[in-house]
């Protein structure tokens, strides 16, 4: 009797599946195993296994002494696999907390009572808040919840942050445009304009602006740059994983960043500066949040929205 595939597996596959959907590789694509181990930040050893469920369902296959190539498939081919009890309860968290139904500060007994899930479960999807910095541990079997920006006083003063440091990150005198990344980080933005907006979700859409965004400070030669967006990329995470983008906003977003891009290729890193400012401030005026309170009165949190429409 074949033994069921473990969660980590189950989950690690549907990743690399939604992966490979928003990138559109051609048949017969080969997945290099180390690129994946980068990417997904794990071992080949759970690499592997996830392949091996991938080429279960068809959606890849084994080339003996080779490795793993991409299948052709269906336009508009769904998922397979099932999905992952894990990825299921990180976003039911990630939900509660930014609307505050989640306390600050729990236990892990409080969470397995509220959402039902075995040890095992819980345990996974703690150890992946903690490797992204979302929680740390507190004395006992405690957990205490990162900052998140949960208000729109919050999500103001994280773009008035942003209009101070993103700009000038392009003007440092060591800017050195990170050509590979650059290169992926383009093909993924006019896949969207393309048409992949219609399938693909808030999360991984998130995780693209992120990259773009780190991509940029990361090539200021400024570690300073890079390790201040990447704490408002890690801010940020949970509100945007449950947010109504809208498809316009998604499109105009990629195209905004398709012309920062193209100015720092084309070495007028001044007009790039000057884009990244405009494109920064009307980000800014879409916010999940209603109006400011008044005087004593609660920030609102975000509504419950996870769609595209």
């Amino acid at each position: 009797m074949t033994a069921s595939p473990s969660p980590l597996h189950v989950l690690l596959a549907n990743r690399i599946l939604s992966w490979l959907q928003v990138r559109r590789l051609p048949p017969a694509h080969h997945l290099a195993e180390s690129a994946l181990c980068e990417h997904f930040k794990v071992s080949r050893t759970p690499v592997r296994a996830a392949l091996a469920l991938l080429e279960q369902q068809g959606y890849v296959r084994h080339v003996p002494r080779r490795g793993y190539f991409t299948t052709e498939h269906p336009e508009g081919a769904g998922y397979a696999l099932p999905e992952a009890e894990e990825e299921r309860l990180y976003l039911t968290i990630a939900e509660d907390r930014v609307t505050r139904r989640l306390p600050a500060q729990v236990s892990e007994a409080e969470l397995a009572r509220r959402y039902q899930v075995s040890k095992r479960v819980l345990t996974h999807v703690l150890q992946r808040l903690l490797r992204e910095g979302l929680v740390e541990r507190r004395p006992g079997r405690g957990w205490m919840f990162a900052p998140v920006l949960d208000s729109k006083e919050a999500h103001d003063e994280s773009y008035r942050f942003r209009l101070s440091i993103e700009p000038v990150a392009l003007l440092e005198p060591g800017f050195e445009l990170l050509d590979t990344v650059a290169e992926r980080v383009e093909v993924r933005h006019r896949r969207i304009l393309d048409g992949m907006v219609r399938s693909i979700t808030p999360i991984e859409l998130f995780e693209m602006n992120a990259e773009f965004h780190e991509m940029l400070a990361a090539s200021s030669g400024n570690r300073f740059f890079l390790e201040a967006i990447r704490q408002q990329n890690r801010l940020r995470r949970f509100v945007n994983y449950h947010w109504t983008y809208g498809r316009e906003r998604v499109m105009d977003t990629c195209r905004e960043h398709l012309a920062v891009l193209e100015a720092v290729k084309a070495g007028d890193l001044v007009w790039a500066s000057t884009l990244m400012r405009r494109h920064l401030e009307i980000s800014s005026q879409v916010s999940p949040y209603g109006p400011a309170p008044g005087d004593g009165a609660t920030p609102a949190a975000p509504a419950r929205v996870i769609r595209l429409d």
